[in-house]
Parts: structure tokens; C-alpha cells; sequence
């Protein structure tokens, strides 16, 4: 009976192909590094990189760093604002079944006045990402969402939307959300 050596070895290697093998590391290592060298150099040139190194990579990292401590909810309000309390508020005080009727752009950005809200609140799929798995649909709307009439709440926005509930509420808060009573008549 004849036993392999571990030159013979069908499992191993032969040194030929380890050296081969050593040598593909070996380029893409040196591949690395060169790559590296290039985009240093151009980041030490342009000086487009300099400001983008500065302004927001260091920035954004400093900023990390001081959110460390805070909790998620504390850390999304920092980043988004009354946006996220907002949308927060609606998500505590709706079933996750709702259909949130959103008001009109004007009332969300009153002209002439310095709205509450940032520029996302009127970015269905992103206000729709933060609210899911409620739907969302905006006054505009009404005459081309299917889902408009099945609306079970109406997001107010500086005091939109009591007109539409179908019943006067005995308190009027500038934002707050309400259930609506459809009268079909």
C-alpha cells in the first residue's frame, strides 16, 4: 500500500500555485496602496476635498461623537426637528391602520411666516416612511387618490382641519391630530 506524501497530496498545493497564489496578493496589495497614494495626493491638490474633509466629514464625525450619550429619539429630533416631534406625535396618537389626511402646502408653509416644519413635510414617501404603516394623503389630492375618502384622521396644521372633522372639538390646538366623521349625505 502506497500513502501519499504531502508533495503527492491532491489537497495541497503545489508550490508553483502557492507562489502564484501569493503573487495575486501580493499585486492586489500593491494595488491597494497605489490607490490609495492617487487619491491622496488628489485630495492634497483639490482643494474641493479639503472643504468636503472639513465641512462634513469632521463635522459629521464631531457631531457623533456629542450624540453618544443621547437616545434615538433624542438623536432623530436633533437631526430633523419639529418634523420628527410631529410625525412622533402622530404615530403615538393613531392606530397603525390609519389614513392621515394632511393639509394643503400653504397651511404647512404659511407664505410670508416662518413655518414649523422643514422643506420634507411635503414629501409623501418621506413623511409616508416615517408614519408607515399608516397612509398618508394630502388635501391636494382629492380628486385623484382612491384612499382619500377613507381617511380616519386629520393631521392639523396651523389649525387646519377642524372644518373637516365633522364635529367641533371643545379645545383648538395649532397642531394636534383629530379623528374625522365622514357625513356621506
Amino acid at each position: 500500500m502506497h500513502t501519499a506524501s504531502p508533495e503527492e497530496s491532491p489537497d495541497m498545493p503545489s508550490p508553483a500555485k502557492q507562489v502564484r497564489y501569493f503573487g495575486h496578493i501580493g499585486k492586489n496589495i500593491a494595488a491597494a496602496i497605489g490607490i490609495i497614494i492617487v487619491l491622496s495626493v488628489a485630495a492634497y491638490y483639490n482643494r474641493g476635498y479639503h472643504w468636503l474633509i472639513r465641512t462634513n466629514i469632521l463635522k459629521h464625525f464631531r457631531y457623533t461623537q456629542e450624540l453618544t450619550d443621547q437616545t434615538l429619539e433624542e438623536r432623530q429630533f436633533r437631526r430633523m426637528g419639529s418634523n420628527f416631534d410631529y410625525l412622533n406625535f402622530l404615530v403615538r396618537e393613531t392606530p397603525e391602520d390609519a389614513i392621515i389626511l394632511f393639509p394643503p402646502l400653504n397651511f404647512i408653509y404659511p407664505s410670508g411666516e416662518e413655518s414649523y416644519f422643514d422643506p420634507h413635510m411635503d414629501v409623501k414617501p418621506w413623511v409616508s416612511y416615517f408614519l408607515y404603516p399608516r397612509k398618508v394623503v394630502y388635501e391636494e389630492e382629492i380628486n385623484t387618490s382612491p384612499i382619500y375618502y377613507e381617511t380616519t384622521h386629520i393631521a392639523v396644521i396651523n389649525f387646519w382641519g377642524y372644518e373637516k372633522a365633522g364635529y367641533g372639538p371643545e379645545r383648538k390646538y395649532q397642531y394636534t391630530v383629530i379623528p374625522i366623521q365622514w357625513n356621506m349625505n
